[in-house]
């Protein structure tokens, strides 16, 4: 008769979280769309508008987001997201778009303000102050752009398209 130590059953549960990938999924989860690569160009007044966020919205029940962040010139790479697995690319179909940017300054003074405070220190009205400041801070889009049931903004997503521009100067 083989005898255990408590290290074989702790060794086994670590070489299949290994094995697993610690919950990361690699593998195309059932119902995961085809998706095509997908590019979104959004300026403001014709310059590049970093650091916004877009995301395509479809009218029927979706169980994927379809989202992407613009970088310093404006361009966003669409990515699908499923449970944990997420894709670059877009499935076909016709989606709203919203665009959101908002203005971070004065949240960011007092994130600065709370890395200066020793780690052993929690100081409670900061992280209110910070909660505030991020629930107010002001849209820097036309407010119809962050609402997919206000946005003006619809694309078809077919095999032939590839790329999108959009200017949140046009709908102010």
């Amino acid at each position: 008769m083989m005898k255990y130590n408590g290290i074989a059953p702790v060794a086994l549960c670590l070489f299949l979280l290994l094995m697993t990938g610690c919950g990361k999924q690699d593998k195309r989860p059932e119902g995961y769309p085809e998706i095509y690569p997908i590019t979104v160009q959004v300026n403001e007044k014709g310059q590049p508008f970093p650091n916004a966020g877009v995301r395509f919205e479809s009218n029927s029940a979706l169980e994927y987001a379809i989202v992407g962040t613009t970088d310093e010139t404006g361009k966003a790479v669409l990515e699908t997201a499923m449970g944990s697995y997420i894709a670059a690319g877009c499935p076909l179909g016709t989606y709203k778009v919203t665009i959101s940017k908002f203005d971070r300054e004065e949240v960011d003074k007092l994130i600065e303000q709370q890395k200066q405070l020793p780690p052993e220190v929690e100081d409670l009205k900061l992280a209110a102050k910070i909660a505030a400041a991020e629930s107010s801070a002001k849209p820097l889009v036309p407010k119809q752009l962050l609402r997919s049931d206000m946005t003006p903004i619809e694309v078809t997503v077919d095999e032939s398209s590839t790329a999108f521009t959009f200017d949140v100067n046009e709908y102010k």
